[in-house]
Formats: C-alpha cells, structure tokens, sequence
C-alpha cells in the first residue's frame, strides 16, 4: 500500500512539475532588469497620498496580481498562491503609504532604510513558513539522491519540510537580512537572499540527518539501519 501511495503521489506530482518549471522559466527570462514581481513596486501614479497615509484594500489587489503575475524560482504552485495573499494582505495591514513609496527603488532595497527593514520583519518574514514547508516538501519528494534506506519517502519528506518551516519561522528574517547585507552580493527579492544563505541551507542539511533517523528501513547487509 506504501509503494502504491507513493507512485500514485509522483504520478500526480509528474502532471504539475513540467507546467511550473515552464512558468518558472518565463518569469526569469521577463523579470531581466526588472524588479521582481515578488516586491511591490507599482507605478507612481497609484502610490498618493492617502488619508492618514493608509494603504488601501486596491493597492493590495494590484499588490497581489503583481506578485502572481510570474512564478518565483523553487517555488510550486501552492507556495506562490499562499505567498503573494499573505504578503499583500501584510502589506495593507502593517505599512504605510509612505513607506511603500519608500521601497520603490531598487536602490532603496538596503540595510539602515527602516521601510525596507520594516518590509521585510513585517511582511516578508511571517508570509515564509506556510510556502517554505510546501517547497521543501516537494524538492524532497522529487529529489532522486535521497538515501535508497530510507522508508515512507512521503513521511520523510513531511518530517523535513515541517523542520525547515520551524527554523524559519525562528531565524529566517535574521538569515535573509544577514545574506542581504553581505559585500558584494546582489539579489532580486529578500528571497533569493534567503535561499542562498549558508545557515539556512546548513540547517536544511541538519533537519534532513534528523529525518533520516526516524525513517531509516532495516539494512539486510550490515544487519541493522
């Protein structure tokens, strides 16, 4: 029933995977010296004064097309959905206009500007953990270099994205920020930041030997796991 489980799932999974990476494909070769879709950069002419420097419910509506509009690199259908409503929602919610306008520029994207800074502590950071355990989840299931010895792929799977989502959810603002602010390294979006950062991939490696140790079937060979 197991192996059944599982071929069925990596049938299902077979049917997605080609249109994502397609969509993926077309979003990097469009977002070329533009800003990512994933900031929220609009035109000036949406960004004015508002009463009580508010954003209002229709900046987050454009907010979120623009953040739909092309599929970020590891991200899955899912993930992306779940992303863009969290972070335009978060983005009404949590900034003012002023400091929307502020962040508009590419230049701005930078440690020491409070909006950027707030941005990121404030929308970025708490829309990570839902997205994050579907991607890594998905990247697991998908990875063929997984240990032969492990048993209940799926299981595995859920036991190291749910890992990796706790860790974000704890050091994945200080880990994106740091790799951000590192000389001589440029990114498109917080992240881009975040999935390059050693520590989040250190960690990634960490949750997986953890993992491991739950699911790993009985070895014929050497007569234990």
């Amino acid at each position: 029933m197991a192996l059944r489980a599982t071929l069925l799932l990596a049938l299902a999974l077979a049917t997605v995977i080609p249109v994502t990476a397609t969509a993926q494909t077309i979003g990097l070769n469009n977002a070329r010296g533009e800003p990512s879709n994933v900031m929220p950069v609009l035109p000036k002419s949406d960004l004015t004064d508002t009463p009580e420097d508010k954003i209002p419910n229709e900046i987050g509506d454009k907010l979120y097309d623009r953040c739909l509009s092309k599929v970020p690199p590891h991200f899955t259908p899912d993930a992306h959905y779940n992303y863009c409503a969290c972070t335009s929602a978060a983005t009404v919610a949590t900034m003012k206009m002023s400091e929307l306008r502020g962040i508009q520029s590419q230049k701005s994207w930078k440690l020491g500007n409070k909006a950027f800074e707030k941005y990121v502590g404030e929308v970025v950071a708490p829309c990570l953990d839902m997205p994050v355990e579907d991607m890594e989840f998905m990247s697991c299931i998908l990875y063929r270099g997984n240990d032969w010895r492990i048993n209940r792929i799926p299981q595995y799977c859920k036991c190291v994205s749910v890992g990796v989502r706790e860790h974000v959810k704890k050091f994945g603002e200080s880990e994106l920020m740091i790799e951000w602010g590192t000389p001589n390294k440029n990114y498109d979006s917080p992240l881009e930041a975040l999935w390059n950062s050693p520590e989040y991939n250190r960690n990634k490696n960490d949750v997986r030997e953890r993992c491991i140790g739950y699911y790993m079937r009985y070895d014929p060979f050497t007569g234990g796991q």
